[in-house]
C-alpha cells in the first residue's frame, strides 16, 4: 500500500475559514437520499462530518470549491489494494478516470495510485472532480489529506456551480462505497450512478 497521506493541523471549519475572502460558507445538510427512485439505501459506511461551500478564494485554492471533513469509518485501515476488485468495478463505473494524472504526472496515473493503494477519500476528491468533468464543467482541482482524528480527512474539490458541486461529492462517496462493498450489485451501482449523473445536468 502507499503511504497515507501527509496529515495536516487544519482540522474545521475554523482554521479553513480563516482563508476564506467573502460571504460566509453556507453550511450543507449532510447525505443521504436514495436518488435512484429505488429501495433506501443502508446507512452510509463512511460519514460527512461537515460540508462547506468556499465560493472564494480560501485556505485551500483560489478557486471556488467544496469542503468535506468526512469519517471513513470502517475503511480507515483499507486502502484500495487491499480491496479485492475495487480497481475493476470503478473502472467499470467511470472509465475516463483513466485520464486523471494525478502525481504521477501521466495519463493513468491515479488509476495507478489505486492499483499500489490510496485511501477511499483521494478516490472520492478524484470522482467528485469527474462527475462533474461529464456534464462539461471543466473542473481539475483536488485535495485530500488527514486531520489528526485518525480515519477523518479534509476532502476539497473545485466547483463551478453550487449545487451540482456538492451533489457530485455525495455522489463520490457513493461511488467508492459500491466499490469497497463486498455484496455490490455492479448493475444497480451502475443503474444508480447514471441516474445521479442524469441528475447533475438538471
Amino acid at each position: 500500500a502507499s503511504v497515507p497521506p501527509a496529515r495536516l493541523d487544519t482540522e474545521g471549519p475554523a482554521q479553513i475559514l480563516s482563508g476564506v475572502q467573502g460571504p460566509r460558507p453556507r453550511p450543507i445538510l449532510p447525505r443521504r437520499t436514495d436518488d435512484s427512485g429505488g429501495a433506501d439505501l443502508a446507512a452510509p459506511a463512511i460519514r460527512i462530518l461537515e460540508t462547506l461551500v468556499l465560493k472564494g478564494p480560501n485556505f485551500w485554492s483560489y478557486r471556488p470549491s467544496v469542503w468535506m471533513r468526512i469519517d471513513l469509518g470502517p475503511f480507515r485501515d483499507r486502502p484500495t489494494s487491499s480491496i479485492p476488485g475495487f480497481e475493476e468495478r470503478l473502472v467499470e463505473l467511470m472509465p475516463s478516470l483513466e485520464d486523471h494524472h494525478c502525481s504521477e504526472g501521466r495519463k493513468g496515473g491515479f488509476l495507478s495510485r489505486v492499483r499500489d493503494g490510496t485511501w477511499l477519500g483521494h478516490v472520492a476528491e478524484h470522482v467528485a472532480i469527474e462527475a462533474q468533468n461529464l456534464v462539461d464543467i471543466p473542473v481539475s482541482f483536488g485535495r485530500t489529506r488527514e486531520t489528526k482524528a485518525p480515519g477523518v480527512y479534509n476532502l476539497v474539490y473545485e466547483m463551478e456551480e453550487e449545487r451540482v458541486g456538492v451533489r457530485a461529492g455525495k455522489l463520490a462517496l457513493d461511488v467508492v462505497e459500491w466499490c469497497a462493498g463486498e455484496d455490490l450489485s455492479l448493475e444497480l451501482a451502475e443503474r444508480r450512478f447514471n441516474l445521479l449523473i442524469t441528475d447533475l445536468c438538471l
